[in-house]
C-alpha cells in the first residue's frame, strides 16, 4: 500500500473515531447526570463542599445548553470555556485530596510494616532458608532492566523505601539536595516552583493551609491515626488499626471515583463544545439519542421526579456499548496503520490536522484525575534556570521540609522522609544502594525485619512487571513470602 492510500485510510479511520467518541461523549455525559439525579448516598456518607455541588450544577446546566450551544459559534465557544473552568475546578479540588493519600501512605506503612512481622513470627519465618545473594542479583537485574534512566532511577527509590530509614539528618538532606539537582538540571525557574510546591502537597500533606477544606471527615480520620504507636498495641487492637486504615483508603477510593466522574463529565462538555458537530450530527444516526437527551434534562430541571431515572439509565446503558464496541472496532484497524506509516511528516496540513484533533479528543476521552493533577502545563523550552535561583529555592525547600519532619512523631516520620527521597530520582549509584540495602538486612532489628525488607522488595517486582526468580526456579527464596498489604497512590506522582 503506497503512502497516499495509507495517508486516506488513517485520515478516514481517525474521523470516523472522532465522531464515534464525540458521540460516545454525549451519551456518557447524559448518563452521568442521569446518575447524579439518583445521588443520595455519596451525600449521605459524606461532606460534600459547596465547590463540588457548584461544579456539578454548572455540568447540568451546560448539558442542558448544549443543543442550544452547539447550533451557535460564539454560544459554543463560551460553553467550552466554561467546561474547561469546570475541568480545572475539578483537578484543583483533587489536588487538595490527593494529600489524604499521601499521608495514608504515611501511616499505613507502619501499621502494615508491624502486622507483617507478627505474621511472621506465627507462620516461624526462621526455618525459611534465604538465599541473600540471589536476592541481591535480583535487585541489581530489577534496576537494570529499566527502559530509560528515569525510569531507573524510579526503581532505585523504590527498592529505598524497602529498608527500615537508617541515616543521619544531614547525610539525609544531603542527599535529597543532590537528587533536587539531579531532579532539576536544566528546568526552567517555573518548573522548578511548581514541583517544589508540589513535592510539599504530597510528602508533607497536612502542611497546607487548605488541608481538611474538602471531605473534612477524611482529615479527622488521618489525624487520630497520627501518634499511633503499633509495635506497643496488641494483636487485637493492632488488627483493629489495620481495618480502620483498610476502611479510610476505601472511602479515599470512593472520593476519587466521584471527582473522576466529574472531570468526565467536563472533558465530555469539552469535546462537544470542541468538535464542529452540531446536535442533528449527533443523534442522526440514532433519533433514540434525542428523545433521550431530552428527557434527561427534564428529570434535571425536576431532579424531585425520579419515576423514570431507572429506565433512562438502562436505555443510556444500552446505547453507549455499541459505541465502546465501535470505538475499540476502529482502533484494531487504526493503531497497525499508524505503525506500519511510523511518521507523519509526509501528511499534508488537513490531514495533520485531524490527526491531531484525534489526539486532543484521546487524551480529554481517557483522561486521568491522578496524572492531570501532576500535568504542570509548563513551556519546556522556557530558559534554564541559574544556579544562584535553584540555590535558593533548594535552601528554602529543604528548610521548611526540615521543620516540617522534625514536627512529626517519631513513628511516622521515618517512613515520611522516605516518601520525599523515594519520589526523587535519587542520588546514588547502583552499587551505593545495594551497599545500603546489604546493611539494612545485615543490621536488622530481628530476622522477621530482614524478611520484611525482602518482602517488600518482591512486591516492588512483581508491581512492576519484573520477573525474578522463585524457589521453582532453583533458587531457595521467594520475596513475597507472607501477606502483606500495600495501598496504591504509594509517593508523589511526580516523574522526572
Amino acid at each position: 500500500m503506497d503512502n497516499n492510500k495509507l495517508e486516506k485510510n488513517i485520515t478516514g479511520l481517525s474521523t470516523e473515531y472522532i465522531y464515534n467518541c464525540a458521540v460516545g461523549s454525549f451519551l456518557l455525559l447524559l448518563l452521568s447526570c442521569c446518575e447524579d439525579i439518583g445521588e443520595n448516598s455519596f451525600a449521605e456518607k459524606y461532606t460534600v463542599h459547596s465547590e463540588i455541588i457548584e461544579l456539578k450544577e454548572n455540568i447540568h446546566e451546560l448539558t442542558c445548553r448544549l443543543c442550544e450551544n452547539l447550533q451557535d459559534s460564539e454560544k459554543k465557544s463560551v460553553g467550552l470555556q466554561k467546561s474547561f473552568e469546570i475541568k480545572n475546578g475539578i483537578v484543583k479540588i483533587y489536588s487538595n485530596i490527593y494529600r489524604y493519600f499521601a499521608q495514608l501512605n504515611i501511616i499505613s506503612t507502619v501499621i502494615s510494616d508491624e502486622t507483617a512481622l507478627r505474621k511472621y513470627k506465627e507462620m516461624d519465618g526462621k526455618n525459611k532458608e534465604i538465599e541473600l545473594s540471589m536476592f541481591y542479583t535480583d535487585c541489581i537485574e530489577f534496576i537494570q532492566h529499566a527502559e530509560s534512566l528515569s525510569e531507573q532511577k524510579s526503581f532505585m527509590g523504590q527498592l529505598f523505601k524497602c529498608v527500615p530509614f537508617k541515616m543521619g539528618r544531614d547525610k539525609y538532606f544531603g542527599l535529597v539536595e543532590k537528587s533536587l539537582s539531579l531532579a532539576f538540571s536544566g528546568e526552567s525557574k517555573e518548573f522548578i516552583k511548581t514541583s517544589l510546591e508540589t513535592f510539599k502537597n504530597t510528602c508533607a500533606p497536612d502542611s497546607s493551609p487548605d488541608y481538611g477544606k474538602y471531605f473534612p471527615e477524611i482529615a479527622e480520620s488521618l489525624k487520630e491515626k497520627y501518634g499511633i504507636k503499633p509495635s506497643e498495641l496488641n494483636d487485637e487492637e493492632l488488627e483493629k488499626e489495620f481495618d480502620d486504615i483498610d476502611g479510610i483508603f476505601d472511602s479515599l477510593s470512593e472520593i476519587e471515583d466521584y471527582c473522576q466522574e466529574i472531570l468526565n463529565a467536563a472533558n465530555s462538555l469539552i469535546i462537544l463544545h470542541y468538535l464542529n458537530f452540531t446536535f442533528d450530527d449527533l443523534t442522526e444516526s440514532n433519533f433514540g439519542y434525542g428523545d433521550v437527551y431530552h428527557k434527561v434534562c427534564e428529570m434535571l430541571q425536576n431532579p424531585d421526579d425520579l419515576a423514570f431515572t431507572e429506565t433512562v439509565t438502562k436505555l443510556l446503558e444500552g446505547y453507549i456499548e455499541p459505541v465502546i464496541d465501535k470505538s475499540n472496532e476502529i482502533n484494531k484497524k487504526e493503531l497497525p496503520l499508524l505503525e506500519k506509516l511510523g511518521s507523519y511528516d509526509t501528511f499534508d496540513d488537513d490531514a495533520a490536522k485531524i490527526l491531531a484533533t484525534e489526539g486532543f479528543v484521546r487524551d480529554a476521552f481517557y483522561c486521568d484525575i491522578n496524572r492531570e493533577i501532576f500535568n504542570f502545563n509548563t513551556d519546556r523550552n522556557m530558559p534554564a534556570a541559574d544556579e544562584s535561583f535553584k540555590n535558593d529555592a533548594f535552601d528554602n525547600f529543604l528548610s521548611f521540609m526540615r521543620g516540617y519532619f522534625s514536627s512529626l512523631p517519631l513513628t511516622i516520620r521515618k517512613p515520611a522522609m522516605q516518601l520525599l527521597i523515594a519520589s526523587l530520582p535519587i542520588a546514588m549509584d547502583i552499587h551505593e544502594l545495594m551497599d545500603y540495602i546489604k546493611n539494612g538486612i545485615d543490621t536488622a532489628s530481628s530476622f522477621e525485619q530482614a524478611l520484611l525488607i525482602i518482602d517488600k522488595a518482591g512486591t516492588i517486582f512483581t508491581d512492576n512487571g519484573f520477573n525474578y526468580r522463585t524457589e521453582n526456579d532453583g533458587g531457595d527464596h521467594d520475596h513475597d513470602c507472607c501477606t502483606h498489604e500495600h495501598h496504591h497512590h504509594d509517593g508523589c506522582g511526580h516523574n522526572h
